[in-house]
């Protein structure tokens, strides 16, 4: 009687025993990888819309405001309406997908300002910081006085 081709129950066993364990090294390193990623693509995103309000502002010769709502993790750009509808307005939410992030704080001059308006210069009336998190990772969005270029950290 000849042994038959293929795998033991016991070496079938030890197979999902190692497969188990690495996975179970890997998922917390995972997941410290994704938090970064979607911290690094919220705080990008709103640099990216800092300097649309701001070129908005030049090229319009007029002022534009970008307006933070902490506690919904959103922010909008006042006067510009909708990528996907022109009816409605742009509004931005860090709490949805892809970004899954939230808004720690906001601070533009003084007095617990939360928005910053950009001049027909494109200079901004305060500069400021937002910061952004998500898990445990967050990153600092600031916003130069002179120049008003919004720059990740």
């Amino acid at each position: 009687m000849s042994r038959g081709e293929g795998f033991s129950l016991v070496e079938l066993i030890l197979a999902m025993v190692l497969v188990s364990i690495i996975a179970a090294l890997a998922a917390p390193r995972y997941a410290v990888a994704v938090s970064r990623y979607r911290v690094e693509a919220a705080a990008r995103r709103v640099a990216a819309d800092l300097a649309l309000a701001q070129s908005d502002a030049r090229a319009a010769s007029a002022s534009r405001t970008v307006s933070f709502d902490l506690p919904a993790s959103t922010y909008r750009l006042v006067g510009r309406s909708s990528l996907d509808s022109p009816a409605a307005n742009y509004v931005v939410s860090l709490s949805s997908a892809p970004y899954y992030s939230t808004l720690g704080t906001v601070s533009f001059g003084g007095a617990g300002a939360t928005s910053v308006t950009f001049n027909g210069y494109g200079v901004p009336d305060n500069p400021g910081t937002i910061m952004v998190r998500s898990g445990n990772a967050t990153r600092q969005i600031t916003v130069d006085a002179d120049t008003g270029n919004a720059s990740v950290r």
